[in-house]
């Protein structure tokens, strides 16, 4: 969508419906116009073509593709905003967890919220708040993991691309066939004694980031490299420090010995 495309399709539309500014007066459509003053036209009037008007393929084409460009934002600014509450709402549970020092405040955070429930059998086995305040923080942490792996493997799915033309199913992304595998039941007695599970596709981005955590890092760290590769790939899968912790616990639970003699630590892999 070139500069001479989207001037030559505001000039089709201001024939055809005619294109008046907010103050009513008419709109003249120049060379000196920007990419940008363009599509901003050219949006607004989208709403103003009626299904009679006839337009030429190139400018609906132009119209569909800015329509689109629209929505596609909203709905990634909607998720944002999602996540955003979501963040908010964790972190005020987590730094209520944080700010609590006596035991018995942090007892009572545990029976109000639901997220404790593992823990509520067993809370009178605590003696110091230190100790109950570690293991619920490290609840916290396993739930917005679990979350987390939930959301990509939505994504995933969402987000397939169509290729191969009309008629052909897409090709899996890489993200989908690992979650996929990771739901096949397993095999009774596991695989043969001294073999280790398969997780990884040659040159996928799960071997990537397999070979990446073996090397340690800090959640953020791992996180950043992940989303440049991705990005590389043009993978539309976020990666975040929540997005590594799920994809390491998976792994270990598949392969205690997975990350060798490195251990996983609240702040990363060391």
């Amino acid at each position: 969508m070139d500069l001479k495309a989207l001037r030559a399709a505001a000039k089709e539309l201001n024939e055809v419906i005619g294109l008046v500014d907010d103050d009513g007066n008419d709109i003249e459509i120049t060379k000196k116009m920007t990419e940008d003053e363009l599509k901003k036209i050219l949006k607004e009037a989208t709403s103003l073509v009626k299904p009679t008007d006839v337009l030429s393929d190139e400018t609906q084409e132009i119209l569909d593709e800015l329509s689109a460009g629209d929505e596609e934002e909203e709905e990634e600014e909607e998720e944002a905003n999602e996540e955003e509450e979501e963040e908010e709402e964790e972190e005020s549970l987590h730094d209520k967890v944080e700010g609590a020092d006596k035991l018995a405040d942090l007892k009572a955070i545990a029976s109000e919220n639901n997220e404790f429930k593992p823990l509520r059998k067993k809370l009178n086995t605590f003696k110091k708040a230190n100790e109950l305040k570690e293991a619920m923080l490290d609840l916290l942490d396993d739930i917005e993991a679990d979350e987390a792996a939930e959301k990509i493997h939505e994504k995933n799915i969402k987000n397939q691309p169509v290729r191969g033309g009309k008629g052909k199913p897409a090709p899996k992304e890489e993200e989908e066939e690992e979650e996929e595998e990771e739901e096949k039941p397993k095999r009774k007695g596991g695989p043969p004694k001294g073999v280790r599970p398969n997780f990884k596709k040659e040159g996928s981005m799960a071997e990537f980031m397999d070979n990446l955590v073996k090397k340690g890092g800090t959640w953020e760290e791992l996180a950043k490299t992940c989303e440049k590769e991705g990005k590389k790939r043009e993978l539309r899968t976020k990666f975040t420090p929540s997005t590594m912790k799920a994809h390491v616990k998976f792994r270990v639970s598949k392969d205690p010995k997975f990350l060798g003699k490195l251990k996983i630590t609240n702040d990363g892999i060391k």
